[in-house]
C-alpha cells in the first residue's frame, strides 16, 4: 500500500474518532428534576390497653371466677387507633371463630363485641363475620371503647357446661384498610 493511501486512511480514522468524542452532532439536550417536594405515608396501627372484666354485681378475676347459668360477664377496654392518610378507610372487626371451651360451654355462651368511638352514643356490634365498625382518618390516635359480654342464659344452660373452661385467648381484633370509592 502507498504511503499517501496510508496516511489517508490513517486521516479518516482520526477524524471518526475525533467526531465520536464530541458527543452527539444531531440533536439539542437537556434534563431537569421533578422533584422539588417529598411525600409521606401515613399509618394504620392500634394497641389497647389492660381492660377490665365484671359480672351483673361488679369487677371479677376472670382467672378465678366461676361462671355459673344466669350470669353476665363483660370486659370493656379501650383500643387507641391511630388512622393517618389523606384517602384512608378502614375498618374494625372481631374474629370470635377461636371462642372454644372443652365441653358445650362455648356453645352454650352468647357472646357480643361492640366497638364505639370514644364519646359516641351508640355502638356498633361487631361480632358476626362481615360486621365492622367503619374507622376514619384522624390525623393521629383515637380512643375508642370494646366492649364483649358474654352470657350463659339460665333457661337454656344444660348440665353438659358444668365444670367446662372458656378459652378467650384467641378471640381477636382486627384493624384492615379497605379501598376507598375513588382508588383502584
Amino acid at each position: 500500500m502507498k504511503k499517501q493511501t496510508k496516511g489517508a486512511v490513517a486521516a479518516g480514522g482520526a477524524a471518526v474518532l475525533l467526531l465520536g468524542g464530541l458527543g452527539s452532532l444531531a440533536y439539542w439536550n437537556d434534563s431537569t428534576a421533578i422533584g422539588g417536594s417529598t411525600i409521606s405515608s401515613g399509618q394504620l396501627s392500634m394497641n389497647k390497653d389492660t381492660g377490665t372484666w365484671t359480672d351483673q354485681n361488679g369487677a371479677i378475676n376472670p382467672t378465678s371466677f366461676k361462671f355459673v347459668p344466669g350470669d353476665t360477664l363483660t370486659y370493656t377496654t379501650t383500643v387507641n387507633i391511630n388512622a393517618t392518610g389523606d384517602n384512608l378507610k378502614a375498618k374494625l372487626y372481631a374474629d370470635t371463630t377461636a371462642f372454644t371451651s372443652s365441653g358445650s360451654l362455648a356453645s352454650e355462651t352468647t357472646k357480643t363485641i361492640s366497638a364505639k368511638k370514644s364519646g359516641d352514643a351508640s355502638a356498633t356490634d361487631i361480632t358476626q363475620s362481615g360486621t365492622s365498625l367503619a374507622i376514619s382518618p384522624t390525623g393521629g390516635a383515637s380512643a375508642y371503647t370494646v366492649v364483649v359480654t358474654l352470657k350463659l342464659p339460665f333457661a337454656s344452660a344444660t348440665n353438659a357446661s358444668q365444670t367446662d373452661t372458656l378459652n378467650l385467648n384467641n378471640i381477636s381484633l382486627h384493624l384492615d384498610q379497605v379501598q376507598a370509592p375513588n382508588q383502584s
